[in-house]
This record gives structure tokens, sequence and C-alpha cells, in this order.
């Protein structure tokens, strides 16, 4: 376990690097419980990015199909899609 250190915000203890944004000071105060803050933030993070993939599908569905089939600008913005997916679920 790495070294931690109190939030100078809300003291809440966190590691180094670990996702502390400021709704996770206020959530603190109100309960001072540094787990069950980051059960909840790790639940926001994967309901965001589950949004973030299906309105990324939904976009590259719309634009597989186009009258004169995929052009360049099509297949450039599924590659941007696909691109931004990797890049989410390797973070």
């Amino acid at each position: 376990m790495s070294e931690q250190t109190a939030c100078g915000e809300c003291g809440m203890l966190i590691e180094a690097g670990e996702y502390h944004p400021y709704i996770a000071c206020l959530a603190f105060k109100q309960c001072r419980d540094g787990d069950m803050v980051r059960v909840n933030l790790r639940g926001l993070r994967y309901r965001a990015q589950r949004e973030e993939r299906e309105a990324c599908a939904k976009v590259c569905e719309n634009l597989r199909f186009t009258e004169l089939g995929p052009t360049l600008e099509a297949k450039h913005q599924r590659n941007l899609c696909a691109q931004a997916i990797r890049q989410r679920e390797g973070a």
C-alpha cells in the first residue's frame, strides 16, 4: 500500500494519484467514511464510462449508415470513437 496523505480541503486520507474531486470532499465532510466515498466515486466513474461508450457506439452506428456508404469522414469519426473508448478503458 502506498503512502497516504490527508486532503487539505476535507482531511480524507488519499493515496498518491488517487482520484479525489471536490465532490469527494463534500461527501467525506458529510459521512466521514473514506471507503464509502471511494465506492460511490467508483460507481459514478463506471456509469459515466458506460454512458460514454454507449453514446460513442450510437454515433459510430449512425455514421456507418450513410446514403453513399462509409465516407472518409465517417471512417475518421469511427476511428476517433474507438480510440477514445480504448483510452478510457485503459485509464
